[in-house]
């Protein structure tokens, strides 16, 4: 016997008889005699389960709080007759509005894809179509709906599942699947992403930088910023003003340049959009012009004291500017001779600006009008004569324009060079005064 497509009741005709037997001139023969007659009914107690991996919820834009199409798909594992009753029901993570829903698209069960007519229950998040099922269907028929204008959870999250349910036009039901059905939020963008000095761009210069960007989206006053500041400068939580953010966020150190904020709009709701700024006060440049990157900011929302991602921007190489080198205090260069084409002693004698670390490599540049007769000779005589170490390590190499490049390796002591020192370099052989009077190029 096959079972029922739906719960609705079954009718089964029962009989009671009793049997008689005569003999006739043909022989013998039988027949009944009715004593009762009367229905029992057979009613199915549970819907088919449907396979939840036949279904799924996808959506063209997954982001947090945006409103999308949602396509949610499924296979009833028996067959459904014309008339039924199809119900979803969204997980408690959405929120569902008549005013914006303004369309379901349908297909399978429902015929070929065609418009759909339907009903909202705002408070249990239930979409129905009732009476959409023109026809007959078989068994394991691929189904969809379209939902349009359907909006996102407000974090990143997988939700609970979706439910399910096919009922025959009698509300009787056919199929149900309320597990596994599950669907997961991305998250949103922190734009208008900027790190910028308030003051000097100078190498080790002290500055305040300030920081600005936009979460796209709202959170409530329960909230966060997580940021991972650029290791090229040292951060602390020390700020000069804030733009858009509570005036001094409670703010703690969670790791190497990485800050979390918390409740940093004072217990107010940020509506999205709005830019804000955090001006970081008295940070050191560093003592190099290396290139100021890489940045991470996420907005969280905490829920029942669980922190869940709304928005988020993550580039480690977002460059935003890098130090200034600035000049030597003094600079200067002497000969042992002044007499031309003569190969003499040359002298470099520089007092810092800013402090050099022990691996600061010295480079000279030596303009094409100084002719370089003896490489070997240069780099052997290349010695220190003021604050720099006794062996040096010294390399030269030729451009195309006939000037050299002197580089000077492992110059520096162990505590490096402070600013306003100076120290004196020395090349004692194989280079040549110019071979007139004419003023060389820069050293």
């Amino acid at each position: 016997m096959r079972n029922p497509i739906s719960q609705s009741k079954v009718p089964i005709e029962v009989l009671t008889f009793t049997s008689v037997s005569e003999v006739t001139p043909e022989g013998q023969s039988f027949f009944k005699g009715e004593i009762d007659r009367g229905e029992a009914f057979f009613e199915a107690q549970e819907s088919a389960p449907m396979d939840p991996s036949s279904a799924s919820v996808t959506a063209e834009n997954s982001t947090v709080q945006e409103f999308s199409t949602f396509v949610v798909t499924f296979k009833v594992p028996v067959p459904v007759e014309e008339g039924c009753i199809v119900t979803i029901q969204l997980p408690d993570e959405f929120k569902l509005s008549s005013g914006n829903l303004n369309r379901v698209k349908g297909w399978g069960i429902f015929g070929g894809s065609q418009e759909l007519n339907f009903g909202i229950d705002e408070s249990s998040r239930v979409i129905k179509i009732v009476n959409q099922c023109a026809r007959y269907s078989g068994a394991d028929m691929s189904t969809g709906l379209e939902i349009h204008m359907l909006q996102n959870p407000s974090v990143v999250m997988t939700t609970k599942s979706f439910t399910i349910y096919v009922q025959d036009k009698f509300t009787k039901g056919i199929a149900v699947v309320n597990a596994d059905v599950l669907y997961k939020t991305t998250p949103g963008k922190v734009v208008g992403v900027d790190l910028f000095s308030l003051g000097g761009t100078k190498i080790e210069e002290l500055v305040d930088l300030r920081l600005n960007f936009t979460p796209q989206h709202a959170v409530s006053g329960v909230s966060a910023l997580l940021i991972k500041l650029p290791d090229q400068v040292t951060f602390s939580c020390s700020l000069a003003y804030t733009i858009g953010l509570k005036t001094a966020p409670a703010c703690d150190q969670v790791g190497p340049n990485l800050f979390r904020f918390n409740r940093p709009f004072n217990g107010d709701d940020y509506a999205g959009n709005l830019p804000l700024s955090l001006a970081f006060r008295n940070r050191v440049l560093p003592g190099a012009n290396l290139m100021i990157k890489g940045i991470s900011i996420q907005m969280l929302a905490t829920i029942d004291k669980t922190d869940y991602l709304v928005d988020e921007f993550v580039n480690p190489n977002l460059e935003f500017f890098a130090p200034e080198q600035q000049l030597f205090l003094i600079s200067q260069v002497s000969t042992g001779s002044e007499e031309v084409y003569t190969e003499t002693t040359f002298t470099f004698n520089h007092t810092l600006a800013n402090f050099v670390p022990r691996n600061a490599v010295i480079e000279v540049t030596i303009p094409p009008q100084i002719e370089v007769r003896n490489a070997e000779a240069v780099t052997s005589s290349c010695v220190a004569i003021k604050n720099l170490k006794d062996t040096l390590i010294c390399t030269l190499q030729r451009h195309a324009d006939n000037s050299h490049v002197l580089t000077v390796r492992e110059a520096f002591h162990d505590l490096g060079l402070s600013r306003n020192k100076n120290f004196v370099l020395q090349i004692g052989k194989g280079l040549f005064t110019p071979l007139s009077m004419k003023t060389s190029d820069s050293f």
